[in-house]
């Protein structure tokens, strides 16, 4: 609701699509940085904004410099890793519904809406999936990992982490606190220990499950990588144009 306000009184046109994407955007922004960012974007690109020039501005605001860059080159493997994420997410989670893909400075973003408003167990292990996806696919194409893959792998983690000792799954009886998750010294060794072995084996069962299902698509992460290396972006809509894939 607030997007959609100050978009109104910026003249800044946007449809139910670009709001709900913003709204992941801008998720931890403060009511004035987002009047901020929508009065820069007016000023700056008047009745022709679009929801790319708005986000550009978030970025501008946040780091003091622009992040469009024409020279910018997508690496082969980072366009292999978000095209990953989004197939995966696109086709078989039904708790996540993919919009888009663009590159900034600090490498590609995947951006999907949860479609779930309550934290499911469901949801979680999509999430855990789609945070694998990226480096499937780069498996499944490259038959290797760029470094930048060690970042998901790490939120990877700590998401199956938090399952395995909110759900109890794959036999885990005991519990540990928030304050013990947190900070894992306040945990035992033996804790530790098994909470790892629990972790490291979800893990790689479900990136086993990931890789299964992309190698179905190979095809479809290799079209949907040359594009992005050629216009830096896909929307929703060219998305399903391009890959041809019904979603979950």
């Amino acid at each position: 609701d607030i997007i959609r306000l100050f978009s109104k009184d910026a003249n800044i046109n946007l449809n139910d699509e670009d709001i709900m994407e913003l709204a992941i955007c801008f998720d931890i922004c403060t009511t004035g940085e987002i009047k901020a960012i929508f009065n820069n974007a007016s000023l700056r690109y008047g009745d022709n904004c679009t929801i790319d020039d708005i986000i550009n501005i978030a970025d501008f605001l946040k780091t003091g410099y622009m992040n469009k860059d024409d020279s910018f080159k997508v690496p082969r493997a980072m366009a292999i890793h978000e095209a990953g994420h989004a197939i995966y997410s696109h086709i078989f989670c039904k708790t996540k519904r993919f919009l888009r893909i663009y590159f900034n400075d600090n490498g590609g973003v995947a951006v999907c809406k949860e479609s779930d408003t309550i934290d499911t167990k469901e949801s979680r292990i999509n999430c855990v999936r789609v945070g694998l996806a990226g480096l499937v696919a780069e498996d499944i194409i490259l038959n290797n990992h760029d470094i930048g893959c060690g970042d998901d792998l790490e939120r990877v983690y700590d998401l199956s982490f938090r399952l395995i000792n909110r759900t109890c799954i794959n036999g885990i009886k005991n519990y540990c606190t928030k304050s013990a998750y947190y900070d894992r010294y306040n945990m035992s060794d033996f804790s530790n220990e098994r909470f790892d072995k629990h972790t490291i084996s979800f893990v790689k069962a479900n990136y086993r499950i990931v890789k299964r299902k992309l190698k179905k698509y190979k095809k479809e992460i290799v079209i949907l990588a040359d594009y992005l290396q050629e216009h830096k972006e896909i929307k929703r809509d060219e998305f399903i144009k391009l890959v041809g894939i019904s979603a979950a």
